[in-house]
């Protein structure tokens, strides 16, 4: 895998990152882009912060885990196993205990409680 940076630069052996976030912050305004995705200056961490992070983490680590089995998933699934299948995606999940939080706001429920059935119908 080819590893990524926002401050990419042609011939850097990296690709250019790109997220929602990022390109948000560049049309507002590039020298703040610069500060933030290039220099690394950041704003004080606050507990918001840590939440998207652990979200971001969370489902990414998800993701990675999902496309580690989706063959034998999706086999499942297309063999008529649908709960088995449901159950192997559930198990995707990252554990509370592998990060410190997985709520996704106030009231919300911790990320791997929350429905997965909708990834199967």
């Amino acid at each position: 895998m080819i590893p990524s940076s926002y401050s990419w630069k042609p011939g850097d052996g990296t690709i250019l990152r790109i997220s929602k976030s990022s390109l948000g912050t560049f049309g507002f305004c590039p020298k703040q882009y610069e500060f933030v995705y290039i220099e690394g200056i950041r704003d004080d961490v606050n507990d918001d912060m840590v939440r998207g992070t652990n979200v971001h983490e969370a489902t990414g680590e998800f993701y990675n885990r999902v496309g580690e089995q989706s063959e034998a998933i999706m086999q499942m699934h297309d063999d008529g196993y649908r709960q088995r299948a449901l159950t192997a995606l559930i198990d995707c999940f990252p554990a509370p205990e592998e990060f410190e939080s997985f709520s996704v706001g106030s009231g919300a429920p911790p990320l791997h409680q929350l429905k997965t059935t909708e990834l199967l119908t």
